[in-house]
């Protein structure tokens, strides 16, 4: 534990400690770090642009430039605006932030600039990848071990109703972009629940169906927005079905975000509570209490020389104490002795 340079079981990195990213663009930002034998491929290009697509869509930095894109298009026409936006914005904002960065070279784009200039054409593939301290798998790695880490929940929208979606994931995909900027994505295969019956709830678990999929056409999701499940086999509904299990992760809490201004006067902090409660006093001889609490006082720097001093000063004065203790021993010993015959020699007196 006290050992500098050394690696140990107190200060060796977790085994699923992600990356920490330097940015400023959220989907760059991501805390992920992708393990395993990296595979390098040329995905088809309809199946990259529909990646960037939802890159460009989940980007909240980006979403002004979709209202902004979209009032344009209004003026033209209102048929068709949605197909419209998707197939026309990506080369619409590539334009627009080149001709922002050109004019203003001032302006912070470069990030922004990166996004809309495209990912590369070679992806990278990576077996596993571990996000805010969470270890996933893609299906196929999970198929050779006895550990399951490939099932993934998120939340999303489906006929105006948010629901639950739930998944495997088949690929763990690296995207690179201009500037040394990265995306990571989840190729997920996603169960149908579209239907009633396939999904169950009995009011303490979840069964799904597993024999169907849906949104083949949107299998990509964000790193960051997954949430860890696992899937037991359901031996009451038969062979299809799995019971969801959701979990708390070990070392990953929940924790709420306070702002200043959300806290009031009439709200107790319990640190704060406890501290209160510490004496902080003492009294001096003639009764009066002095506060153990020097603010007026400045602190004073010890060097290394009087502490190794003060050391040798309390080992010299602990062994003239060790001494005494020996003289008193020794004393206390004689006397002892001494008293034992004065008492045998007045025993034999008397007999």
């Amino acid at each position: 534990m006290y050992l500098d340079g050394i690696e140990t079981s107190f200060n060796k990195e977790e085994r699923n400690m992600d990356k920490e990213v330097d940015c400023k663009l959220s989907v760059f930002s991501q805390k992920a770090r992708p393990f395993g034998a990296i595979k390098y491929c040329e995905p088809p290009r309809d199946e990259l642009d529909l990646a960037h697509w939802y890159i460009l869509s989940n980007c909240e930095e980006v979403e002004q430039f979709h209202q902004m894109h979209k009032e344009i298009l209004e003026q033209e026409s209102i048929l068709n605006l949605e197909d419209r936006h998707k197939k026309q914005f990506p080369e619409w904002f590539k334009h627009h932030m080149a001709q922002k960065k050109s004019h203003n070279p001032q302006d912070n784009v470069d990030e922004l600039y990166a996004l809309a200039c495209g990912p590369s054409m070679i992806v990278n593939k990576y077996p596993g990848c571990i996000v805010n301290g969470v270890r996933f798998h893609t299906k196929d790695r999970d198929s050779r071990r006895t550990t399951q880490n490939s099932g993934v929940m998120v939340e999303g929208n489906h006929n105006d109703t948010m629901i639950e979606f739930y998944g495997i994931v088949i690929e763990i995909i690296e995207l690179d972009y201009i500037k040394d900027n990265h995306v990571i994505l989840f190729k997920a295969q996603w169960f149908n629940l579209g239907n009633k019956k396939s999904i169950i709830h009995d009011g303490k678990t979840t069964s799904i169906n597993i024999s169907r999929t849906w949104y083949e056409d949107d299998p990509f999701i964000l790193a960051c927005q997954t949430k860890q499940v696992f899937y037991l086999d359901d031996m009451k509904l038969g062979k299809d079905w799995r019971i969801v299990i959701k979990f708390q992760h070990r070392h990953v809490f929940d924790s709420l975000e306070i702002n200043d201004g959300d806290i009031r006067e009439d709200d107790n902090v319990y640190q704060e509570d406890e501290s209160s409660q510490l004496d902080t006093s003492v009294q001096d001889d003639l009764g009066e209490l002095i506060s153990l609490e020097r603010n007026d006082v400045d602190p004073v720097v010890v060097g290394v020389d009087t502490i190794q001093g003060l050391e040798n000063e309390i080992e010299d004065f602990n062994a003239v104490q060790d001494d005494v203790s020996e003289e008193d021993d020794t004393l206390n010993n004689y006397c002892n002795v001494e008293e034992e015959f004065q008492i045998t020699d007045d025993d034999s007196d008397l007999e």
